[in-house]
């Protein structure tokens, strides 16, 4: 996975192949590309560590997320709570069940 930093080391890019990021981040000199593993969990707005080679979560970076997003998640659980309560219905699943998953 690869990421690119602005001089304060903040996720402003985040791609899985080098070729996918945007040709103006790579044209920028100002800017950093870093190579990280698949596993590491990264969002635009935490900071990467140089240093230790760790991601920091900054929540208070993270772009605001859109109310198209917001209204994409609502629709995802209540597809899901929809699911859920047929299955329950038809006997597929037990009445008991509990949904722990988070959308």
């Amino acid at each position: 996975m690869f990421i690119i930093v602005n001089k304060e080391n903040i996720v402003i890019e985040i791609a899985s192949q080098q070729n996918w990021l945007s040709e103006k981040n790579l044209a920028d000199k100002s800017l950093s590309i870093v190579e990280i593993p698949e596993q590491m969990t990264v969002n635009l707005g935490d900071e990467y560590n140089s240093d230790k080679h760790l991601i920091i979560e900054r929540p208070d970076n993270r772009p605001p997320i859109s109310e198209e997003e917001q209204i994409e998640s609502k629709i995802q659980e209540e597809i899901r709570s929809i699911a859920i309560n047929n299955l329950k219905t038809k006997g597929e699943i037990s009445q008991n069940y509990e949904d722990r998953r988070k959308v």
